[in-house]
């Protein structure tokens, strides 16, 4: 748990940066993450740490489509741990579904665009009002 905490930190310190710098800081978050995913309690909160930072790193690539695709798939690699210790993971689900919208924005068919968006839609909404308790869901 405390190495997760250790590689959220990184990405606050990389909100107060710009640049890179602020690539920099989320590289070491990334670093972290993955450190925590080699602990011996295996928690999807340590994958859903480093998909975020992978996350994160995408939406910064601005321009950069191949290094924006690396980070989205080894994000969704990541989730798709996290979800295998426990397939109701709530942060790992709107990670998912995050991923998803950025992926599809890479996109230049419409179709595909329109069908990448449709699968982040369910994913993010429907455990995010489960999580809140809407009735009627997952």
């Amino acid at each position: 748990m405390c190495r997760t905490i250790a590689a959220q930190t990184e990405w606050i310190k990389s909100e107060l940066q710009s640049g890179a710098k602020r690539i920099g800081i989320l590289k070491e978050a990334q670093r972290k993450a993955e450190v925590a995913t080699q602990s011996p309690e295996k928690t999807p909160d340590a994958w859903q740490v480093l998909a975020e930072a992978h996350l994160r790193q995408a939406r910064l690539q601005g321009g950069l489509l191949k290094e924006q695709a690396a980070h989205i798939e080894e994000g969704l690699a990541s989730v798709n741990k996290a979800l295998a210790i426990n397939p109701n993971h709530v942060a790992s689900r709107v990670t998912q579904g995050d991923l998803h919208v950025l992926s599809a924005t890479l996109l230049r068919n419409s179709e595909e665009r329109s069908a990448a968006g449709q699968r982040a839609v369910p994913v993010s909404y429907t455990h995010l009002a489960a999580f809140l308790g809407s009735p009627g869901t997952v």
